[in-house]
């Protein structure tokens, strides 16, 4: 069974996301939490992650606005909605107690059918798109800039080279995993 099965409140994705408690916080979302703006604290997000789940973290930034997309490494099918609406509710909520204040996507994008606009949209305070190409939350390019209380600079300062240390790792364990399953499938220079 499902979360979405097991759970009959309709808004469970965006309770998990947005009621994280400093102690429920991942290692990417503390690294992101000391960052100095909004626009630091994606790329950590993005390049810590992988350290916590097999999720990708793209930010892409067009005219005047800038996205935010997951993707999942491993997956086979569309992300579950109750993932998304967490994951979207998540980084909300760390831009909220980060900077200080509110925080209001322009919109949110899901690639799913609508359902459940008004909560969705009385939550996140924005519009949401459905039937879209990817899952995605827009803001507004300028937002990017926002400035971040600095917090316990001394704890990420800690944390950074044990997390560089693990990230290096996993990158040179991966690699070395790839080259030997390309190197036990190579017969004469080519791969069978």
């Amino acid at each position: 069974l499902s979360l979405a099965e097991l759970a009959p409140q309709r808004d469970i994705g965006l309770r998990l996301g947005s009621e994280k408690t400093p102690a429920q916080l991942n290692a990417a979302e503390i690294a992101a939490s000391h960052a100095p703006t909004l626009h630091e604290a994606l790329k950590r997000v993005a390049r810590y992650k992988r350290l916590v789940c097999a999720e990708h973290v793209r930010l892409a930034r067009r005219a005047d606005e800038a996205t935010i997309e997951d993707s999942w490494i491993h997956a086979k099918g569309p992300t579950p909605r109750l993932l998304v609406e967490c994951i979207f509710a998540a980084l909300v909520r760390l831009v909220c107690d980060a900077s200080g204040g509110a925080f209001l996507p322009r919109r949110i994008e899901l690639s799913r059918r609508r359902a459940d606009a008004p909560l969705l949209e009385g939550h996140f305070g924005c519009p949401v798109v459905f039937d879209a190409p990817r899952d995605r939350l827009v803001v507004s390019a300028s937002d990017l800039d926002r400035r971040f209380r600095v917090r316990h600079s001394t704890l990420y300062a800690e944390l950074f080279p044990h997390m560089e240390a693990a990230l290096a790792a996993r990158t040179l364990a991966f690699g070395d995993r790839m080259r030997g399953r390309l190197r036990d499938r190579m017969v004469g220079g080519r791969i069978t």
